[in-house]
């Protein structure tokens, strides 16, 4: 994979993004040899608020590390970063979507009745008290619209 390198956008993201991204690598690298051990990489990702799955975890550690060295420079580091980046920017512009097609109005806000009915429509034997259960969680400030970050959470909760 070649790096992608711009002077305004390093490894494709915005440069004030980038700087972060080195004072995270630089506070991570303890004994300044520009070398982050990969059995700490679980550790490094979830002190930047990003909890992977397993899976994710064995690639992300193939991909940073694949001769196997047990260290992985910053190159690596903000390929894995970008790819972060890029796979949840897909999955919010999806929602995006999918949230625009409720939104018929484009106020910003879904009604809750809207969104029971959609619900009813993909599983018509979901019982009125999940579709309660669903509708009270997605809607918590209980006005009775959701907006989109009420959405996007109501779509992205992992049981």
């Amino acid at each position: 994979m070649a790096i992608y390198f711009d002077e305004d956008r390093p490894y494709g993201l915005p440069k004030d993004k980038f700087l972060e991204f080195r004072e995270a690598f630089d506070y991570f690298d303890e004994f300044y040899c520009s070398v982050l051990p990969v059995e700490k990489l679980e550790h490094h990702l979830k002190e930047m608020g990003y909890d992977p799955t397993e899976q994710e975890l064995k690639k992300f550690q193939t991909d940073v590390d694949p001769e196997e060295t047990g260290g992985y420079g910053f190159d690596s580091f903000m390929k894995m970063v970008a790819y972060i980046l890029r796979t949840g920017d897909a999955i919010e512009d999806d929602l995006i979507k999918v949230f625009r097609m409720f939104d018929v109005d484009e106020s910003g806000l879904v009604s809750t009745e809207e969104i029971a009915g959609t619900l009813k429509e993909l599983d018509p034997k979901i019982s009125k008290r999940e579709l309660k259960e669903i509708i009270e969680e997605a809607d918590g400030d209980g006005s009775g619209k959701i907006d989109f970050e009420e959405f996007k959470t109501m779509m992205t909760k992992h049981d």
